[in-house]
């Protein structure tokens, strides 16, 4: 877990979930995690506001907190891809609120959106195996702030 969720008592799972994917830049990163995994150059170009040492962090706050999983492949060059872990699915349905939130909301707020190459992964529940079912609900994921550190 990232070290501000180490000691912290919780009194609602909502404040676990602002701890966990909160901020300017990691609802973004997980947004285009959905559709592929991705390597640290390719989400770079995809949020170009966003500082190289930013993206690091936000990348190693979302791997210790279990919501992406980073690979490195054994290969000259080095590469390295980021995903999202089971954990980080599960989130796809606050993603797509938050998403449907900006969207309706925008012009009350009078801001300018610029589109980004934004898409939802395709995928079918019908094709979904029990053992591969996401959580549906913040109440079906796990809220435990006592996972091991990496």
């Amino acid at each position: 877990m990232s070290k501000q969720l180490i000691k912290k008592t919780y009194y609602c799972p909502i404040e676990l979930t602002i701890d966990l994917v909160g901020g300017k830049w990691k609802p973004l990163i997980m947004v285009f995690l959905r559709e592929k995994p991705r390597r640290f150059g390719e989400l770079k170009r995809l949020i170009p506001a966003v500082t190289e040492k930013m993206l690091t962090q936000q990348l190693r706050d979302l791997e210790q907190d279990h919501l992406v999983e980073r690979k490195v492949y054994s290969e000259t060059p080095l590469r390295v891809e980021y995903s999202l872990s089971e954990n980080g699915r599960g989130l796809g349905p606050i993603l797509d609120a938050m998403n449907e939130y900006g969207s309706r909301h925008a012009s009350q707020y009078s801001v300018e959106m610029q589109s980004l190459d934004f898409k939802r992964p395709v995928t079918s529940q019908a094709s979904t195996t029990p053992s591969e079912a996401q959580p549906t609900s913040a109440q079906e994921m796990p809220i435990e702030s006592e996972a091991p550190l990496n």
